[in-house]
């Protein structure tokens, strides 16, 4: 199997076997994923995109040494494409960071109020989302509306051009907002009410199910035989992530931590969790695989570092590893400042990011931090506090006791990380599982192909297939957790 996980900055292409036990993903290529501005349009170049793809299906037909059976690809959110009445793209997809939605968001919520969007869809309004994307398309390209047949997200898009299917799964409906979680299916009056034709929606299917065999054409481009199929995986990669997890079916006694440049802390149900609490704590409840239901908390995470690390990487000429990067990390850290990880001040694109973050700490009344190891301290503890004050919340609005907390992603490698995690939270913290877009992408395919009849079949699968670690609180740290969170607690409500 092929699985390809697209992002919003870089794709990555793998190629895994599966033995009937268990499977062995393997990264055979990578590439970026840029956008582009064009008088004052951020675009996606979609064309180098299928370009990308076509290198890294070559590179994966060659290692496939019995052929490759299927491929899935999930994508990031938000973005689509327009197709005419012939199948063909109107024009590149807009990048969910282009200023267009600033434009229209004041229109839709006169015309529909927040609160009553949120309450329609079932989910928190983000103002990147599809449906202010193509509020301003019906608003204010009123030919390129005209000539609109068909609407598709990226990874489904992607899908269209290699089976000539046009389809979309729930998962990368569920942030669109016009989309009703719980009764799943299209919110046509939303559409309606702000002049957006529902004729433009395509049909919806399950992940887990076969979308068509590849074109002929495309199968020669990519060395594949026409026999490989396109199995519609959890299209949207937060909902391939969190499938990817392996999460106990025995119900709310676990949540999970996807740590990379988002946070995204969240629990997996099959009755969505809905109430105005929800939205008041900044939670949304998205659909993921099928039947099943996450309820998530989404904030900055490895932001701020990534950016501080570009900046340091300059300054020295070279490029640092991540493990050098935090080589000097010890567990008994204490940072004497923190930040907010919410404070808008933050994202000061005038000025570097070290420069910025020791401004905060300047303006908060805080010690400045003038090593480079301090200021990675304090924005991981910070990380880990606000983890802390994210699943307390979590634990409220499900009426839950988390015994157990699943963490993957980029920051489930840094072990010092994971311990204050542990330490902070008191709980056991599982990692191993770093990979878990991939897994689950995976997973859906194998469904596809009839080797696997349920999820809970598939996160056994991805269990054994990984060494997992896991971390217990220690009663003895060295780190006042109690007093920190107290100080962050006084700092996020600053920024208020």
């Amino acid at each position: 199997m092929i699985a390809a996980d697209i992002g919003a900055g870089s794709g990555r292409i793998f190629l895994a076997d599966f033995d009937g036990e268990k499977i062995n993903p393997s990264e055979v290529y990578r590439f970026d994923n840029n956008s582009i501005l064009l008088r004052n349009t951020l675009f996606w170049d979609f064309l180098n995109l299928m370009i990308e793809l076509e290198n890294g299906f070559r590179k994966a037909s060659l290692k496939a040494r019995q052929g490759v059976a299927s491929i899935g690809i999930d994508t990031w959110g938000a973005d689509f494409g327009l197709l005419d009445k012939n199948g063909d793209l109107l024009s590149n997809p807009v990048s969910y960071r282009d200023w267009r939605t600033d434009r229209v968001k004041g229109s839709i919520y006169e015309i529909i109020g927040r609160d009553r969007l949120n309450y329609l869809n079932s989910s928190l309004t983000y103002e990147y989302c599809t449906l202010f994307q193509l509020y301003y398309v019906f608003k204010f390209q009123s030919e390129l509306a005209r000539l609109a047949d068909l609407y598709l997200p990226i990874s489904c898009l992607i899908n269209y051009f290699l089976t000539g299917k046009k389809v979309v799964d729930q998962s990368v409906l569920s942030g669109s907002q016009f989309f009703n979680i719980r009764d799943r299916e299209y919110r046509t009056d939303i559409l309606k009410m702000l002049g957006i034709r529902d004729s433009i929606l395509p049909p919806v299917g399950d992940a887990g199910k076969v979308i068509g065999s590849l074109k002929k054409e495309m199968a020669e481009k990519f060395g594949l035989d026409s026999k490989t199929i396109i199995s519609q995986v959890c299209s949207h990669d937060t909902a391939s992530a969190v499938t990817g997890i392996p999460l106990e079916e025995s119900g709310k006694e676990c949540c999970y931590i996807n740590s990379g440049t988002w946070s995204m802390v969240g629990l997996e149900t099959k009755d969505p969790i809905f109430s105005p609490e929800i939205f008041k704590n900044n939670f949304t409840i998205w659909n993921t695989f099928r039947d099943r239901t996450i309820t998530l908390k989404i904030f900055n995470g490895f932001f701020f570092l990534q950016e501080c690390k570009k900046i340091w990487d300059k300054e020295d000429r070279k490029t640092t590893s991540y493990p050098e990067f935090y080589k000097n990390i010890l567990e008994s850290s204490s940072s004497r400042s923190l930040l907010a990880l919410d404070s808008g001040s933050l994202f000061d694109t005038n000025k570097k990011m070290p420069e910025t973050i020791q401004d905060y700490y300047k303006r908060t009344g805080q010690a400045p931090l003038l090593s480079r190891d301090e200021i990675i301290v304090s924005l991981l503890q910070s990380m880990v506090l606000e983890y802390k004050l994210a699943i307390d919340e979590l634990e409220k609005l499900s009426k839950a006791k988390f015994k157990k907390i699943y963490m993957v992603g980029g920051g489930s490698l840094n072990r010092v990380f994971c311990q204050w995690i542990s330490d902070c939270l008191r709980k056991e913290v599982y990692t191993g599982y770093p990979e878990s877009t991939i897994n689950g992408n995976i997973l859906a395919q194998l469904f596809a192909l009839g080797e696997i009849s349920s999820i809970g079949e598939g996160r056994e699968i991805i269990r054994d297939s990984h060494e997992e670690i896991v971390f217990h609180p220690e009663n003895l740290s060295e780190i006042d957790w109690s007093m920190m969170l107290e100080k962050y607690i006084k700092l996020k409500k600053s920024n208020k």
